[in-house]
């Protein structure tokens, strides 16, 4: 897990994120991980890199779609998306 998450900060940070080629390169490095590592119990720490950056780049439908995905299975911080979700993307803070 750790080392997808690696990878894909490194090629966040090398690559132009102007270029259509880059958005699709990590988009399919993201797909690739999720797909290896995606169904683990601890994955949500690469569930939520995935989310925050579609969410950066303003695409809300990819969002909606990542977290219907994420959803479908018993992670770690199950509760921690569904709160996501439903407040469009803000955790809630506690008093």
């Amino acid at each position: 897990m750790e080392l997808w998450i690696h990878y894909i900060s490194y090629l966040q940070s090398t690559l132009d994120m102007n270029l259509p080629e880059s958005v699709q390169k990590i988009r399919g490095v993201f797909e690739a991980a999720v797909a290896a590592a995606g169904m683990d119990f601890r994955s949500d720490k690469l569930w939520e890199l995935y989310l925050d950056w579609e969410r950066e780049r303003g695409d809300l439908r990819a969002v909606t779609a990542i977290y219907d995905r994420v959803l479908s299975m018993p992670t770690q911080l199950y509760s921690h998306h569904w709160e996501r979700c439903v407040l469009g993307g803000k955790p809630e803070k506690k008093p």
